[in-house]
């Protein structure tokens, strides 16, 4: 057998954000067609082509996009799960992984959060509640 090649990391938002957006901009206004506003630019064509489909977004706002996910909880009711967690701690309860998901779970039904936890997790939360 071959040795293995190593697998290389893709550089991911490499073009300048500058160019991305003089080139939404010129595929909007129809002065170029996406081929052409990506090699003058030299930014990625299929990127080019999802930035200007959102059309309810300027083009600078569409090149400001995040690569990481969005938080569930607030930052508020985060700092708050983070307390709790480590004075439950502090007081020798030792909380794992999954109870930790049910107090997010528990605090994200609390206060009306649209969430994207799994059924499943109501479930769970149910069976680590009916212990204490």
């Amino acid at each position: 057998m071959a040795p293995r090649k190593p697998i290389l990391q893709r550089q991911r938002q490499t073009w300048c954000k500058e160019s991305m957006k003089k080139a939404i901009e010129d595929l909007r206004n129809k002065k170029m067609g996406s081929l052409k506003a990506s090699k003058l630019y030299k930014v990625p064509r299929t990127t080019l082509r999802r930035l200007a489909a959102k059309v309810d977004l300027s083009a600078e706002e569409a090149t400001c996009t995040k690569l990481e996910r969005k938080a569930t909880l607030p930052q508020e009711l985060e700092k708050q799960l983070v307390q709790y967690v480590l004075t439950m701690e502090a007081k020798l309860f030792g909380l794992v992984q999954k109870d930790v998901m049910s107090l997010a779970y528990q605090l994200g039904i609390k206060n009306n959060i649209t969430h994207n936890f799994s059924a499943k997790m109501k479930a769970r939360v149910k069976i680590g509640l009916s212990h204490f």
